[in-house]
């Protein structure tokens, strides 16, 4: 039994000392060291987002037409029927007009510069679900051999 209590106080000292500095941070208000934090937060979030939509454009490439290694896509086109070639991005540019006139109020994707305008006039808020819209038709464009940026919905 004393051979556990090293090991439960290992562990419980750590996640007490976060627990009171946690309740600290939220007591004394947004301090600068809040601020710190959880600037540190969004960033890790906004990082691993965009990871997560770089991903999304190269498994859905992958399935769509069919190749393991999405760097080749390009040598591998050629081996795919030209109805192939023709269909994917035209099925893709149908379900991203579909999402757009659907969920975004202006009928289009939302990028950097609605972001900016968030920011600046809108008490920083961007609508999420237009962002999370614009994000999955920017996706499936990519992913289906449409040309756009990856930046704007990286950035919402």
């Amino acid at each position: 039994m004393d051979a556990e209590r090293p090991a439960t106080s290992l562990i419980s000292r750590p996640l007490r000392a976060f627990r009171d500095t946690w309740d600290t941070l939220l007591r004394r208000g947004p301090g600068r060291i809040q601020f710190w934090f959880i600037a540190l937060l969004i960033g890790i979030t906004a990082g691993f987002a965009a990871l997560f939509f770089r991903r999304g454009i190269e498994l859905l490439q992958a399935t769509l037409y069919g190749v393991d290694d999405v760097n080749k896509l390009h040598s591998f086109a050629s081996t795919l029927p030209w109805y192939m070639i023709l269909l994917i991005p035209v099925c893709g540019g149908l379900v991203v007009g579909f999402i757009l006139t659907r969920y975004t109020p202006e009928d289009r994707v939302h990028a950097v510069a609605d972001v900016i305008e968030g920011a600046a006039l809108h008490n920083g808020r961007v609508d999420t679900k237009a962002g999370l819209a614009s994000a999955a038709a920017s996706l499936i464009t990519l992913g289906t051999g449409g040309s756009t940026g990856r930046e704007g919905p990286v950035v919402h």
